[in-house]
């Protein structure tokens, strides 16, 4: 009957059937069934038999490699294009330099770099704000 009915009707004909089934004939269902069908049906019917002595190991799980998020791809690829363009130059300013934003005339110290930008803690001591390189310059 397998593979000529489906396996819901299976699985109908394995719950009424009036009698007993062997063995062979349980492991013949294996996959044939819904897993907890023949999960009761191996309780009932097959017994198998292992020796004290006989050790049986069971295989170690694959392991998974974990593959790179899109995230990261897209990082990978603003990294080689910015070492695509040429050779990275060094800040113009470090943290903890005393600066002067141009285009305001207020001056502030540097506590923060992130890529090209500079954050300012400017010297009202209520502002903190991020500036790129060309709208800063250095105070004496």
């Amino acid at each position: 009957m397998d593979g000529s009915v489906s396996k819901d009707c299976l699985n109908e004909m394995v719950k009424t059937t009036l009698g007993d089934f062997t063995q062979e004939q349980v492991e013949s269902l294996t996959y044939s069934i819904d897993d907890e069908l023949q999960a009761d049906l191996e309780k009932r019917y097959c017994h198998y038999e292992f020796d004290d002595d006989m050790v049986v190991e069971e295989p170690e799980p694959a392991r998974r490699q974990k593959k790179p998020g899109k995230l990261f791809g897209l990082f990978a690829l603003a990294g080689m294009a910015v070492e695509a363009g040429g050779q990275k130059k060094a800040p113009r300013f470090r943290v903890g330099d005393h600066v002067r934003v141009r285009w305001r005339g207020q001056e502030g110290t540097i506590i923060d770099i992130n890529g090209g930008l500079y954050m300012v803690s400017l010297n009202d001591g209520r502002t903190v704000d991020t500036f790129s390189e060309s709208d800063l310059e250095r105070v004496l």
